[in-house]
């Protein structure tokens, strides 16, 4: 049995939790038509080359009201795969300490103003992007979230300058947030949960993400197979996995929760009908999965919990990463 643990590294950084996955798609309306219709986001808003005005979007962000966005996708002509991870905050100081701490120590991160986040840009050791970021403002839908096009730059921004809305110890994160349901899609989303990823590096990804994002070992640990690591604002956020040797390495999928049993139950119906093939499904204890890939091949879980007193992830080694 592996039993859970509890974190004695001091981090850089602590994480609320995973907010949102970024990534490079091979064509942004095909993408934003299946989060749309498919997957049930809401189109939040899009960005477009600021120097050239006539210039298509090149960015679409998609989310149900849980953040400004719990997916983002880009076409700028690299090749499908995951751009980033982003991890929320508690807040602008937290942000701003972390980066004095983790900069002292030699890292160097790209430093990003959003108007309605400020950002740092970082890879972890198996290359994989990472955001880490705090909310601006709680007024992201009067901002962005009317689904325009937007071509402002992002904003010069160096760490310790003044906030631009409100004190730097403001919560802008809606603790309560209004939920938006798309009834026409195949699935209702609640919001992005978690990612897993299967790790090149298990023990120097472990460490990275302890001791930089802040991060703790719920299940697992350094010595296991694999490791779930939870944010300050619940359970579960990411989950990383020992990799086999020819077993493919990073992102193995993302997953969203949904609202219950009879809405995914409502949901396989819809997916018949849509003629979209089921990847994977899981029914056990502990939850419940339907498992489909996007137009890219990106693979994304759809779930239930069930009430479980399992401790670990006991499963025939190839079904491990689904478990999560």
């Amino acid at each position: 049995m592996v039993v859970q643990r509890e974190s004695t590294v001091s981090a850089f950084f602590r994480a609320r939790r995973l907010a949102h996955a970024n990534i490079f798609v091979s064509d942004l309306e095909r993408s934003m038509k299946f989060y749309k219709e498919v997957v049930g986001l809401e189109e939040v808003y899009r960005k477009a080359p600021y120097h050239t005005p006539d210039a298509p979007a090149v960015v679409g962000f998609l989310g149900n009201g849980n953040t400004h966005h719990d997916v983002a996708v880009v076409s700028r002509g690299q090749r499908p795969g995951l751009n980033h991870l982003a991890f929320e905050l508690e807040n602008q100081m937290e942000l701003l300490e972390g980066y004095r701490k983790s900069t002292g120590a030699g890292e160097k991160f790209r430093t990003d103003d959003h108007d309605i986040t400020l950002s740092l840009y970082h890879y972890d050791p198996d290359g994989n992007g990472i955001e880490i970021y705090a909310d601006t403002t709680k007024e992201w839908r009067k901002i962005r979230g009317d689904g325009r096009t937007v071509r402002e730059p992002s904003f010069p921004w160096t760490p310790g300058d003044p906030p631009r809305f409100g004190p730097a110890e403001a919560h802008n994160y809606h603790e309560n947030p209004e939920i938006r349901r798309v009834e026409e899609a195949v699935f209702h989303p609640r919001r992005i949960t978690h990612a897993v990823i299967v790790a090149e590096d298990f023990q120097a990804l472990y460490n990275y993400y302890t001791t930089m994002v802040g991060l703790r070992p719920a299940l697992g640990g350094p010595d296991d197979p694999y490791v779930v690591l939870s944010g300050k604002a619940g359970s579960g956020h990411l989950t990383l996995f020992r990799g086999k040797e020819k077993q493919p390495k990073g992102l193995h999928h993302f997953g969203f929760e949904v609202w219950d049993e009879q809405d995914l139950d409502e949901s396989e119906k819809r997916l018949q009908e849509a003629g979209i093939e089921v990847e994977h499904r899981l029914d056990r204890a502990e939850k419940r999965s339907v498992f489909v890939r996007d137009p890219d091949d990106f693979l994304i879980e759809f779930y239930v919990d069930r009430a479980s007193d399992s401790t670990c992830l006991s499963a025939e080694e190839d079904l491990m990463p689904y478990l999560a």
